[in-house]
């Protein structure tokens, strides 16, 4: 658009203009269903971690955390109605000048709080990805070697991140074409926290995988609370992983496809949605480990079947240089248990250690 001539006649603008316009209501209806969602699950992970805090003082930074991501979201949801409102008002209502003049004018004047929504989505996904790394680390004890990777992906995430900040800082936020170095540090950036969330995601697909592996030792077809939090903790995960992979093709789209198609339109509307699905994840996975947690809180863990005899839950936990497995109760070591030297999968009664629920 900024390559028209002022003077374009308004009946050969509109036609190249109105999908774009389209977009931009489309893409806010649907960032308006994902705010309605996040309102929604919000108050739930709060209640959860503030009744929390009462006895693990390590619950308040994730509050914070959950907090500052709800206000960005709340942020990028206001402000995304207000650009919109404001560039259609301008373009269609006032009366001075030219169409290609209103546009223009238009895009001048949403250029601020467009960047800033854009940057601080960069702020939100490199806290959210924070917080499913502590998860994933106290889940696993703190494993060295899974420290190193998560570390190295979230740091290259912030580095590249406030790259972008810098970049465009330097470059005096441009109205039209941003700088390539800037769209690359955003494209790196972005690329780098789909892999920590895929990485972290085949992390918990191994965790549930070896959890149900043995929680069948106890009963092959009874699946236990653990067993449904790392599966909701996959799947999460996975669609997560898969909504952000048009974010990428969209960044391509200027130079692959430069007139505007239905490929752009769809990912800039997922584009739109992300910035509220990156705090609803994080957020939604804390609600439902502490909701599910409560069956962990009563004394009674056992579960009984039909003979009358009891059978203890099992819960997950990692252990250094161990070589031997615990059994749950009335199961044999040889019922297929095995034991490994380096760092094996210890099973245990609930009073010996804490459940996957209080790790996390």
């Amino acid at each position: 658009m900024s390559q028209l001539p002022e003077d374009t006649p308004t009946d050969q603008v509109l036609p190249v203009e109105i999908l774009p316009v389209m977009r931009d209501f489309v893409s806010v209806f649907t960032e308006s269903v994902f705010f309605g969602i996040y309102i929604a699950i919000y108050p739930v992970a709060m209640y959860h971690l503030l009744k929390r805090t009462r006895t693990k003082r390590s619950s308040w930074p994730i509050a914070a955390v959950i907090t500052v991501m709800f206000l960005i979201s709340v942020y990028q949801w206001s402000s995304a109605v207000g650009i919109v409102m404001q560039r259609e008002v301008t373009m269609f209502l006032h009366t001075e000048g030219t169409m290609v003049q209103r546009i223009r004018l238009a895009n001048a004047q949403t250029t601020k709080p467009s960047y800033a929504s854009e940057l601080l989505f960069v702020q939100q996904f490199i806290l959210g990805d924070a917080v499913i790394a502590w998860r994933l680390l106290v889940i696993h004890n703190w494993a060295r070697w899974l420290f190193v990777i998560l570390a190295s992906l979230w740091l290259g995430t912030v580095a590249t991140g406030f790259g972008l900040i810098g970049c465009l800082a330097h470059a005096e936020f441009p109205i039209y074409d941003s700088p390539r170095l800037c769209t690359e540090l955003e494209n790196v950036s972005w690329l780098l926290s789909l892999t920590f969330n895929g990485f972290a995601t085949v992390m918990f697909a191994l965790l549930a995988r070896s959890h149900r592996k043995m929680s069948r030792v106890l009963d092959e077809k009874r699946k236990t609370k653990v067993d449904r939090v790392l599966m909701v903790l996959v799947i999460s995960g996975i669609i997560y992983f898969i909504l952000g992979l048009p974010r990428l093709s969209s960044f391509a789209n200027p130079s692959i496809l430069p007139f505007f198609s239905r490929l752009t339109w769809a990912t800039e509307v997922i584009e739109s949605a992300l910035d509220q699905i990156v705090g609803i994840y994080p957020t939604a996975v804390t609600a439902f480990l502490f909701y599910e947690s409560k069956m962990f809180s009563s004394p009674s863990a056992a579960s009984y079947d039909g003979t009358g005899q009891s059978h203890t839950l099992t819960t997950l936990r990692f252990a250094k240089n161990s070589t031997t497995v615990a059994t749950a109760s009335g199961v044999a070591p040889s019922q297929g248990l095995s034991s490994t030297t380096a760092r094996s999968v210890v099973l245990a009664d609930r009073d010996d250690n804490s459940d996957i629920m209080d790790k996390a």
